[in-house]
């Protein structure tokens, strides 16, 4: 993860064909010390975006190849850009309301004027600031919410076995008590023994079964919980870590008739933080419980974990309705959902995105196809840095 000094230390990308102007603006911005980019087409400034995720990206109109227009339109397209405020530089005033209208946030006029220039960049860059406050208040909120449907799952799932091994131990608890009143008053036959032998037998292995599986409830909840409760980035299985998150979603899928299967290669390690992952992974099977299946469908969900020399491959999907195609480049958008009112708050996938690439320096896509569900290939780095 990026230190403090680094994190403070804001990213402006410059897209100009000419360098002059370049230099110029470099000049301007040269004393608020920002981590300039430059990018002298629009071909490459989406290629460097993409890759540095810069807070801020000043861009000219009038270029060689795609002009402004287009690359802010491609920027915004792509799910890892679309947040990044544009700026437009250009002296061609008739060119501000379509700079709007493809998804630019301001527009600063040539020649430019320092005073102008470094005002609007701040003005913008705290904007920023802001909103990834929010994202960062928003990430919190979803953790604590996730936090507390595990304590509740946990709470109701964990009393199925005691009460069985209540139960189990109560009744042996009376037949002993009935036994030793018989064997007190020379009434106890064989026959009597042996029932009674038989049945400790079988209560013995009523209440192992049911305090082995409070056992593992209770391994699972403890780590996923510390997990989930604090950013401890630690070396971990990844595949048995998965078998935990889904254990711990157990109380949400035993009401289902859908089945969970986990599937790759054994033994990969990650050096990462599995509270993150934790979220992603019950986020992504809380939308497929509201979103992929309808009633009466018996569905399938399934997880495939795979290492491809320094990265991990973990591919979700899952068999049920599918996305429009329409609506398959605007799943990770906040807010975004087809089940307003109906369970769905819009801000499952966005977190997960947010998750997957802000604070695990990974990738995610999403691919589908209506009626053929849905999958989202994660890529994450095995060691972050």
């Amino acid at each position: 993860m990026p230190d403090d000094a680094e994190m403070s230390v804001s990213k402006i990308l410059i897209v100009d064909d000419i360098t002059d102007n370049i230099d110029i603006i470099r000049k301007f911005l040269e004393p608020q010390r920002y981590h300039i980019f430059v990018a002298m087409s629009g071909e490459k400034a989406l290629k460097i975006a993409s890759a540095v995720l810069p807070d801020l990206i000043l861009l000219d109109v009038m270029m060689p190849g795609i002009d402004g227009f287009e690359t802010c339109r491609c920027l915004k397209d792509n799910v890892l850009t679309a947040h990044i405020p544009v700026i437009f530089v250009t002296a061609k005033k008739e060119a501000i309301s379509v700079g709007f209208k493809t998804g630019g946030v301001d527009f600063i006029g040539k020649p430019i004027q320092q005073e102008e220039l470094v005002e609007r960049v701040k003005l913008h860059l705290q904007m920023q600031d802001l909103q990834r406050e929010q994202r960062e208040q928003l990430l919190k909120a979803e953790k604590m919410a996730a936090l507390g449907e595990l304590v509740a799952g946990f709470t109701h799932e964990i009393n199925t076995p005691i009460g069985l091994g209540i139960t189990a131990i109560t009744h042996l608890k009376d037949e002993t008590r009935a036994l030793q009143k018989d064997y007190a008053e020379n009434k106890m036959t064989k026959l009597q023994f042996e029932d009674y032998v038989q049945e400790c037998a079988e209560v013995s292995t009523i209440v192992w079964e049911n305090l082995q599986r409070t056992v593992e409830l209770i391994s699972s909840f403890k780590q996923i919980s510390i997990d989930q409760s604090s950013e401890v980035r630690r070396g971990f299985d990844i595949k048995q870590y998965l078998s935990q998150i889904l254990l711990s979603l157990h109380p949400k899928l035993k009401h289902t008739p859908h089945q969970v299967l986990l599937e790759g290669d054994d033994g990969i390690r990650l050096d990462s933080y599995p509270g993150y992952i934790a979220q992603i992974v019950t986020n992504l099977v809380m939308n497929s419980l509201i979103h992929a299946f309808d009633k009466g469908d018996k569905g399938h969900i399934t997880l495939c974990v795979k290492r491809r020399q320094d990265q991990l491959e973990l591919c979700y999907h899952d068999d049920g309705r599918g996305i429009p195609e329409a609506d398959v480049s605007r799943v990770f958008e906040k807010y975004f959902t087809t089940k307003m009112g109906k369970g769905g708050s819009g801000l499952g996938l966005h977190i997960v995105h947010q998750l997957v690439t802000e604070k695990l320096n990974g990738t995610i896509l999403c691919t589908s196809a209506e009626g053929n569900g849905v999958q989202f290939d994660i890529t994450l780095p095995m060691t972050v840095d």
